[in-house]
């Protein structure tokens, strides 16, 4: 009897843990994909990190600054920083510095900055699609 307690409540755990997971929108249901300008990563670039990445996909980038990045994010994938205040992402006033136009994108671990100031509809982060977590 004790066996089957303890089945059943790893069980619980265990389910628990995944809708936690689910809810969190964090897991990485495809590859992870590693960005750093001092190269030594798969990219330099996140833009190019973008392009390559398929739906599922987290990207992963190193401290840094990354500049004339104006990154357009057209698939679900959670670009991740590792330290929003030394991992930044700078548009040298190019455009939109991120554009995210497509469906759940997590976006977190960034200080994005310089965006272009030449017309009212550009911004540092730009959504035109919805269902998106920022932080």
């Amino acid at each position: 009897m004790k066996k089957y307690t303890i089945i059943v409540i790893f069980l619980i755990l265990f389910s628990s843990c995944i809708l936690v997971n689910a809810e969190n929108k964090l897991i990485a249901s495809g590859e992870t994909i590693f960005v750093d300008d001092d190269e030594g990563a798969d990219y330099t670039k996140i833009q190019d990190a973008v392009d390559n990445a398929s739906d599922g996909d987290t990207i992963f980038v190193y401290n840094g600054r990354y500049f004339e990045e104006n990154i357009t994010i057209d698939k679900s994938i959670n670009l991740i920083g590792e330290n929003k205040h030394s991992t930044i992402i700078d548009g040298c006033k190019g455009n939109n510095t991120v554009k995210i136009i497509s469906e759940n994108v997590v976006l977190s671990g960034f200080t994005i900055t310089n965006s272009s100031n030449k017309s009212w509809c550009t911004a540092g982060i730009r959504l035109t699609g919805s269902n998106n977590k920022i932080f």
